[in-house]
């Protein structure tokens, strides 16, 4: 991605935005969520990954089904119920037209998708909630969320990186290192249509 225009907190920051307001004030919770990690791979495996190029990159073609797993864990004290994750890709490089993800969205159990929106006209965002997942200090989750590249000829997107970040749903949770909560893949890859 060249020129970040789009600005990280602010990704950041939705995640914080409880899902639904509590109709009874519930105990004060404190838990560290962490995004332990995030990577992409071909729906059709590491088989599927195209050689890489002169830059290093594999680059995909067209409609080529991907999907990205980020890992989220509980580093306590308390245990939480309810997490949300916004994953954003690059408009350039991705389907977003439809403004979903490729379906199912997150094979994931548990896991549903909430909305999507713009980021600065250079990313779209996906939000997904699990409202019913509880994660004692200690256990890690994973959320798969499928998508593809663009179909739309002529699109070339050099060094793209899926971007995660991670929360509660509930307004009563309190992440004491906001530090650790998001970030990009480690490596990257090109599209070329």
């Amino acid at each position: 991605m060249k020129g970040a225009a789009w600005s990280v907190p602010v990704l950041a920051a939705a995640v914080a935005v409880p899902a639904r307001a509590a109709s009874v004030p519930a105990t004060p919770v404190t838990a560290d969520l962490q995004m332990v990690s995030i990577a992409w791979m071909p729906q059709g495996g590491p088989g599927d990954v195209p050689p890489p190029g002169p830059d290093g990159r594999p680059t995909f073609t067209a409609g080529s089904g991907l999907f990205v797993d980020v890992t989220i864990r509980n580093n306590g004290p308390d245990p939480v119920t309810g997490l949300r994750c916004l994953v954003s890709f690059t408009y350039q490089g991705h389907d977003t037209s439809s403004g979903t993800p490729l379906s199912p969205h997150t094979p994931t159990t548990g896991w549903s998708y909430v909305t999507n929106y713009d980021q600065s006209g250079l990313r779209r965002v996906f939000m997904f909630d699990n409202p019913s997942i509880t994660l004692a200090p200690g256990q890690s989750t994973v959320i798969r969320v499928l998508y593809s590249t663009t179909t739309i000829p002529g699109h070339l997107d050099q060094g793209t990186r899926p971007y995660a970040a991670v929360g509660a749903t509930g307004a009563n949770v309190t992440d004491p290192n906001l530090g650790n909560n998001d970030g990009f893949t480690s490596n990257s890859y090109n599209v070329q249509t």
